[in-house]
């Protein structure tokens, strides 16, 4: 469809003529009005400016009204003296029911009292007559180029206003996807966090899904199934605008998380109502898709307040691990006295296993960690455990592994292997006898990749410390100097630098000096006390000694061979 048939086929007149102005096509539309049908022709005559189109005229005001009603005009071109209502009671009156109509005012009346009172009322411009073509012409030009300027800033405060839309959009999803992954809210984001959400008399709620499957099915199954499950999102998220405000929502891998706030008043039974919506979307899907599975969870009702938030995003994450667990279609709504519950029954358990782990992640003990495991696990299926504390004794577990993890020797440099997540495990499909056989495989992957990264950093740190070493040996540099550059402790450096290179490091430093001093000797002039200065050594007769040391040979006889 092009631009013209666009415009003038699904906006009104009025719209139909701001847009043509924006796309750059647009005419000056003009209504000439004088109760002299000679000075209307006259005044035809005399318009030749290629931007005007003369769309109407009248002859006295009243009925001049009705044409800017009916017509819509840019301009009207109007008499001061006319029947019926004068060209200045006219403009007052159209100015207060049509504010965006520019007048010209063309009169005879010489006295400037007329053309204060018409530029008080706003007019664009007071024209004598008789008419004078380029003065006519030249007024018509200037205005049209004034509302092309006026569309142009309009066009740039919608650009302003859609981009400012969408950054206020993007940080309201990056501020609740920061809480959803860390579980709490960033400085940053807690600082300005009352700035990006309106919640003035609300209730906030969020809702969570995952798609949970192990897809057994082909490659191309799966791409088909993961889209009918996105379709049911979808469907899922237009529901959620449909009875609430969606503040908020994004999705991360198989996660799809929606911060929605209701009125007050009405929070309930719209919060009620959705969720029923959003269970009968989730059985639809999953009673006629055996290879995918969908699932969902709530958070309570909380007072609209941005401190809530975080509250309110990890009671959903919490509930949804409660129903992964479960394996149900039904949105789980979040329970304060399920989750003390469940969190006590964890925690009676968990000195029986916490130091054991930790020692097996701290020395990347992969088969001790894999036992310890499974034994805790079969313990807990064994005892018959509350059903639904699964998930914490796994959230328990990980935050153990994770723990120990991060102690493992690190530098900013270099990222560091990713830790597991719950939903890691539970994800998936696993029956509970193929969870733990899933959480020993991921912590075996996990110690593995420990593993390598402590080799590849420490191998990193004794590269930069070897640099440092060469770039500093003639200063009077220590080890403990050295660990600090590499961020390492003097203790595990010092360990660290003899088992990777097979020296201490003073060894190194000596060994790195006397190479230089032997260079020099070799191809310079210098006094053999300079060059021990300059490499390090203030003490002579020390240098003499390390030189013997390293080469059998005193400075001098060296010199004298290589002479």
């Amino acid at each position: 469809m092009n631009r013209e048939k666009f415009c003038g086929t699904l906006l009104s007149e009025e719209e139909n003529t701001r847009a043509k102005r924006e796309w750059g096509i647009a005419m000056l539309r003009i209504i000439i009005a004088d109760d002299e049908f000679d000075i209307v022709e006259l005044c035809r005559a005399l318009i030749t400016y290629p931007g005007a189109e003369i769309v109407g005229e009248a002859c006295n005001g009243i009925e001049l009204l009705k044409k800017i009603e009916e017509l819509h005009p840019d301009v009207v071109i109007t008499d001061i003296c006319m029947p019926g209502m004068t060209g200045l009671e006219l403009i007052e009156r159209a100015k207060q029911e049509f504010p965006a109509i520019n007048f010209i005012v063309m009169s005879g009346y010489t006295e400037f009292q007329y053309a204060q009172t018409a530029l008080r009322f706003g007019v664009w411009d007071y024209l004598l007559k008789p008419l004078k073509k380029a003065e006519l012409n030249r007024a018509l030009e200037k205005l049209d180029h004034e509302l092309g300027e006026r569309a142009e800033q309009r066009q740039q405060a919608a650009r302003v206003q859609n981009e400012l839309q969408e950054s206020m959009d993007t940080l309201r999803e990056q501020y609740v996807h920061t809480v959803w992954e860390t579980g709490h809210t960033p400085t940053r984001s807690q600082r300005h966090g009352g700035e990006l959400f309106v919640l003035n008399n609300t209730k906030l709620q969020c809702v969570t899904f995952c798609i949970d499957s192990n897809f057994t099915a082909s490659s191309d199954e799966a791409g088909s199934l993961v889209n009918q499950a996105s379709d049911t999102l979808e469907h899922i998220r237009a529901l959620a605008q449909e009875h609430s405000t969606l503040l908020a929502a994004f999705s991360d891998h198989l996660d799809t998380v929606c911060l929605l706030s209701y009125s007050a008043e009405q929070a309930e039974s719209e919060s009620e109502t959705l969720l029923r919506a959003i269970r009968q979307e989730i059985r639809s899907l999953n009673s006629v898709n055996h290879l995918i599975h969908l699932t969902g969870a709530a958070s309570k009702l909380l007072d609209g307040d941005t401190e809530n938030i975080p509250t309110a995003v990890e009671q959903a994450k919490t509930a949804l691990k409660w129903r992964l667990e479960k394996r149900q279609s039904s949105v789980l709504v979040f329970n304060e006295q399920t989750d003390a519950a469940l969190r006590e029954i964890v925690m009676f358990y968990t000195g029986e296993w916490e130091n054991s782990l930790s020692d097996a992640v701290e020395h990347m003990d992969t088969d001790s960690a894999a036992a310890l495991i499974r034994r805790v696990w079969s313990k807990w299926e064994s005892e018959n455990i509350v059903p639904g504390s699964r998930c914490f004794l796994l959230e328990q577990m990980l935050s153990c592994l994770n723990d120990a993890a991060e102690q493992l020797p690190r530098d900013e440099q270099a990222r560091a292997p990713r830790l597991l997540e719950p939903f890691d495990v539970l994800c998936g499909g696993y029956s509970c006898e193929e969870l733990a056989t899933r959480f020993v495989d991921l912590t075996a992957q996990m110690l593995e990749n420990c593993r390598q990264f402590v080799q590849n950093r420490e191998n990193n740190v004794i590269r930069q410390a070897k640099n440092f070493v060469v770039q500093h040996y003639a200063e009077n540099i220590s080890l403990a100097q050295v660990a600090k550059h590499v961020c390492l402790s003097t203790s595990y450096f010092s360990t660290l630098f003899k088992t990777e290179t097979g020296v201490g490091f003073v060894e190194y430093l000596q060994h790195i000096r006397i190479e230089q001093a032997k260079k020099l000797l070799k191809t310079s002039k210098m006094r053999i006390a300079d060059i021990a200065e300059k490499v390090g050594y203030r003490d002579i007769k020390f240098f003499n000694k390390i030189f013997v040391k390293e080469t059998t040979v005193t400075p001098s006889e060296y010199r004298k061979f290589y002479s």
